[in-house]
């Protein structure tokens, strides 16, 4: 039987090999970097958050708020996780003119009915402060899991009629993140509200 060719089996699965080295090197460089590189990109908006006036009813909560102006408020936030995430300071505020833009004074948490933090301050609780463009911090080291609601509330004092972005914004462990939606307050004169 001439012409008949026999192949062993090392050069049948030559390709086994070059395979496996090939995914050994995708492991190792998803576990050094890419899990990484992916978590950060995530985390760079990994809550959705709505907010509603106190007493906030079940279904009330939305991402633009109208609001009258030169009066204090109590603006309660929600955020939901998408993912888990450590909180390490969380920042609250308003775009605009500084003459003109909303500005948050304290926390009130109307969640809370009777517990000290329901009610805090930059006088009473050195963890809290607001920083030269009026935007009120809170330095906490918490942990933010899916899927649970997490409740923030503050009084503000609106100014001038317009529409003001909202800035909220958590320093987690992977850096700075938004949330996924923008939220917008509306200071304006309501018709009849005179």
């Amino acid at each position: 039987m001439a012409g008949v060719v026999t192949m062993a089996v090392a050069d049948k699965y030559w390709w086994i090999a070059p395979t496996l080295s090939g995914l050994a090197l995708l492991a190792i460089i998803w576990f050094q970097w890419g899990q990484h590189v992916v978590r950060s990109y995530r985390t760079r908006r990994p809550f959705h958050a709505d907010m509603s006036m106190a007493p906030a009813t079940p279904g009330s909560y939305c991402r633009e708020l109208h609001v009258p102006p030169n009066t204090k408020v109590s603006l309660q936030l929600r955020l939901r996780p998408t993912l888990h995430y450590k909180q390490t300071d969380f920042i609250f505020g308003f775009h605009g003119l500084a003459k003109d833009r909303p500005q948050p004074l304290s926390v009130r948490n109307e969640f809370i009915k009777d517990r000290l933090t329901r009610e805090q301050s930059p006088g009473k609780n050195p963890s809290h402060y607001i920083d030269h463009g009026d935007c009120y911090h809170i330095k906490e080291a918490v942990e933010r899991t899916k899927p649970n609601y997490y409740n923030y509330g503050f009084i503000v004092e609106t100014k001038t009629p317009g529409r003001y972005s909202v800035i909220l914004e958590v320093v987690t462990d992977c850096g700075e993140a938004k949330p996924k939606e923008e939220l917008t307050l509306i200071v304006e004169e309501r018709a009849g509200s005179r």
